[in-house]
Parts: structure tokens; C-alpha cells; sequence
């Protein structure tokens, strides 16, 4: 087998298997022939990649209530804050928070950042090609 395709960050990908990697497919009035798998970018993740990355997506994840005053988190998507940017939690954001219990994005800097995704792709190293955990360690 060849060596693997990754993304940018080292998740795998493989040739989108609707377009042949071209990025088109047939034709329709409102999107031109943009590939709809694929985004138009020719590029999937493997179900060993989208693991991975799934995996790496939950663990910068944190409930809300357990932000503390300084933290860095991302507003989009929390009740009573309509704005998507990266803001630095208030006292008054962490009362407003006790009451809710959606969850929200937590960054702690680029050094914290590579250790989560060192370890996504660690894990990625660990499942079989379907995308669940091997049973058996690889020699």
C-alpha cells in the first residue's frame, strides 16, 4: 500500500470516492457541480481519520459550568450569546453559566493545543481501518 494521505493536522484522508478527487459531480442550478461528499476539495477523511478527529474535537470540549474567570472560550453556539468569537470568561459570564449546561470550546494556548492533538493522532494510530479500537496492539 502507499504511503497514507493526511490533512494539514496529520488526520488521514483518502480520494473522495463519489468525484475520483476532482472535486465535481453532476451538475445542478444552485451549486454548479461542486462534489457535495467532498466539499469540492477532491478529499475525504477515512473513518480512521474521522475518529480521530471526532476525538480530538470532544477533548477541547468542557461543560460550561466548569469555566473559571479568565478562561478563553468560544461564544457561538451558547444560549444569550449570539456572536462566534473567542472571548475571556467575566465574573458575570460565570454566574450567567451556572444556570446553563450546553457546552462550549476551551482553548489554553498553542502548548495544550499540540498536546491534544499529538494525542488524536495517537489514537488515530490505534484503530483499524473501519474506525474502532484495535483489539490487538500492532508490532
Amino acid at each position: 500500500m502507499s504511503e497514507r494521505m493526511t490533512d494539514r493536522r496529520g488526520f488521514e484522508v483518502a480520494t473522495c470516492s463519489r468525484c475520483a478527487g476532482t472535486g465535481r459531480h453532476s451538475y445542478c442550478q444552485q451549486y454548479g457541480d461542486t462534489c457535495f461528499k467532498c466539499g469540492g476539495t477532491g478529499r475525504t477523511h477515512t473513518k480512521r481519520g474521522e475518529a480521530a478527529l471526532l476525538y480530538f474535537r470532544d477533548s477541547r470540549r468542557v461543560p460550561v459550568c466548569s469555566l473559571k474567570e479568565g478562561d478563553k472560550w468560544f461564544r457561538k453556539g451558547v444560549p444569550g450569546y449570539t456572536s462566534g468569537k473567542w472571548a475571556t470568561v467575566t465574573i458575570d459570564d460565570v454566574i450567567e453559566f451556572a444556570s446553563n449546561v450546553g457546552r462550549v470550546v476551551k482553548i489554553e494556548g498553542p502548548t495544550l493545543y499540540q498536546q491534544r492533538l499529538a494525542a488524536a493522532l495517537a489514537y488515530q494510530e490505534t484503530l483499524t481501518m473501519a474506525g474502532t479500537v484495535r483489539k490487538r496492539v500492532r508490532a
